[in-house]
């Protein structure tokens, strides 16, 4: 996928101070636990043994992701105990904008829902939610079915996006297909 050219060009504006002021192997298992990092990365930046160039490899890594995972590594910046780190993060969040381009990025083709006019049905939305965490975690695909204008889309629409603002699809994304009749 990775990232947008906006996000792009705010890495090379702030190349300098990330790669000099962002205490990289301090902050690599955060990296991995907001999964911005595999485990792999984790040990191939560690092995790099100068921060300098823990950082160079790291920009090169983050090239190679999604806005989401930019806005993650602004987070764990922002979470650190250094002052300057946390005002470099929240620099680079303010500059990136708006999160609604990477989310349009992650879930891609995802119908609009109502805004009002749609009553959720809890129990409905719920055990879509279960099912698309493990979906997350494991791989896989949810096929919904019912009576035409049942709410499935809007239900399942809401669900996703739902589970996106507690920080699931992140690494992969959501990809919406739609097959039509099945008759």
């Amino acid at each position: 996928m990775g990232l947008s050219n906006n996000i792009k060009n705010i890495l090379e504006q702030n190349y300098k101070a990330i790669v000099n002021d962002v205490p990289f192997l301090e902050i690599l298992v955060d990296l991995r636990t907001e999964s911005v990092l595999s485990d792999a990365e984790v040990t191939q930046l560690r092995q790099c043994g100068d921060n300098k160039y823990a950082g160079f490899e790291f920009i090169i890594i983050l090239k190679s992701r999604s806005d989401a995972e930019f806005f993650k590594f602004c987070k764990v910046l922002k979470d650190t105990t250094i002052e300057n780190v946390q005002c470099l993060g929240r620099t680079l969040e303010n500059s990136a904008g708006d999160r609604s381009q990477a989310q349009e990025d992650t879930l891609r083709d995802l119908p609009k829902t109502p805004e009002s006019d749609y009553v959720t049905r809890e129990k409905f939305n719920n055990t879509i939610c279960e099912q698309l965490k493990v979906i997350d975690k494991f791989g896989g695909r949810v096929l919904v079915y019912g009576m035409a204008g049942s709410g499935k889309t809007v239900a399942v629409c809401q669900a996703v996006r739902q589970l996106f603002q507690q920080n699931y699809f992140q690494s992969h994304g959501c990809h919406w297909i739609k097959i039509g009749k099945l008759i």
